[in-house]
């Protein structure tokens, strides 16, 4: 069974930032107090699924109405505000429909589209001026004032959200793409603080980060980057790849009945890829704060690319995820403080698929598309798997 939906704290509704949210140019106005926590949220006690692409509110809203955060026994669901006309009321409309059904599910909603500057020949989307940040402040006005309007019965839709998220790889090559100018703020910073200002009651947000192997590319974390954030957001896909799908870098299956011991996860397997980046991570950010106080939300894939995947390919990503799981809960719950207990719980990518897309001209394949736990009975058994057993023993199988 699924855990219960936590409290605001608690609550896993991440604002993703994702849509670029409008930064205010006036000077920064004094954020109010930090919310205080009725309770800690357990370590891996967050599971659900980022649902659609940066700035498309439709596929979060088709995931709450069609009651799959039930179906698939998760208690988060990322999704996207969007800039776009119309995105707005369908933000809505998802919210009032969790809200009518009581789905006992805490939304993480995105802001990267709100946030980033579009694609535009005649100007730099790397940098950010006062202008930009006017758009910020309006779109997130906006925003924000839709969140918090109540309903007839007193509801909000803020009432539901547990986090927010801001920019998508935020430290991809060198951060270079969110750079400041003409004596306006650092919008990675900036972008935090008003996430505070205009949803003072959500006290957990933060960036999305990518982590990898070069440091060029996937900048480490540091003071100016962490800055405001209250909690951060990771992912590694070390399934994403063409394998191998042998024994060695798939040697568990939990929803198969393979499980891992509590000892570390073996060499070569894939699951200790994602395991190994995502301790580093913690470590990264612990260093630079000096303390073991901020929380991280891994994002494990649980897609594939094209729309008929080889089957082995197809239960790799399923059995990688579920064995991370599995192995990193357990690790939190046994032993000595560990930098599994920050991990505040998992954000499968993604959830919806995607079509193939084709030149209408030419006749060939743009972009193969992506199947979507949507699509996949393997992917869907693992998702499954996992909610099933959010409220059981770590460290013990279950069927």
């Amino acid at each position: 069974m699924v855990s219960s939906r936590p409290s605001t704290r608690t609550k896993l509704v991440v604002l993703a930032v994702a849509a670029l949210v409008t930064f205010a140019v006036a000077a920064p106005v004094a954020a109010p107090a930090e919310p205080q926590a009725d309770e800690a949220p357990a370590a891996m006690s967050w599971w659900g699924y980022w649902v659609g692409r940066k700035g498309d509110t439709a596929p979060g809203t088709k995931y709450l109405r069609q009651r799959q955060a039930k179906k698939m026994k998760t208690n988060i669901v990322l999704v996207h505000a969007g800039r776009d006309p119309g995105e707005l009321e369908k933000l809505r409309a998802g919210f009032e429909v969790l809200h009518e059904k009581q789905q006992n599910v805490g939304v993480v909603l995105m802001l990267d589209n709100i946030l980033r500057k579009p694609a535009d020949p005649n100007d730099n989307r790397c940098y950010y001026n006062e202008v930009d940040y006017q758009g910020w402040d309006q779109r997130l006005t906006e925003l924000s004032n839709e969140m918090h309007r109540a309903g007839p019965d007193g509801w909000r839709p803020v009432d539901d959200i547990v986090a927010i998220a801001g920019f998508d790889e935020a430290n991809v090559n060198d951060s270079l793409c969110f750079t400041g100018v003409g004596g306006a703020p650092q919008p990675i910073p900036y972008a935090m603080q008003l996430a505070r200002q205009y949803f003072p009651e959500i006290p957990d947000r933060g960036h999305v980060w990518m982590l990898g192997p070069d440091p060029f590319a996937h900048t480490p974390p540091n003071a100016a980057t962490l800055e405001g954030s209250t909690l951060t957001f990771a992912y590694h896909y070390a399934a994403y790849g063409n394998g191998p799908w042998d024994p060695t870098a798939i040697p568990y299956c939990p929803q198969e009945g393979t499980y891992p011991p509590a000892a570390p996860l073996p060499e070569g397997s894939l699951a200790k890829l994602d395991q190994d980046r995502l301790r580093t991570f913690v470590e990264e950010v612990n260093a630079v704060r000096g303390n073991t106080d901020t929380p991280v939300v891994f994002i494990p894939y649980s897609n594939r690319r094209g729309q008929r995947p080889f089957y082995i390919a197809v239960r790799g990503v399923a059995c990688t995820l579920t064995t991370l799981w599995y192995h990193t809960r357990c690790v939190a719950a046994t032993g000595p403080p560990s930098w599994a207990d920050q991990v505040r719980g998992f954000l499968g990518w993604q959830w919806d698929n995607e079509p193939t897309v084709i030149d209408p001209d030419t006749g060939t394949v743009v972009a193969p598309g992506w199947i979507g736990t949507q699509k996949s009975a393997p992917l869907k058994q693992a998702g499954k798997w996992i909610g099933r057993n959010l409220a059981a023993p770590a460290c013990t199988p279950s069927p």
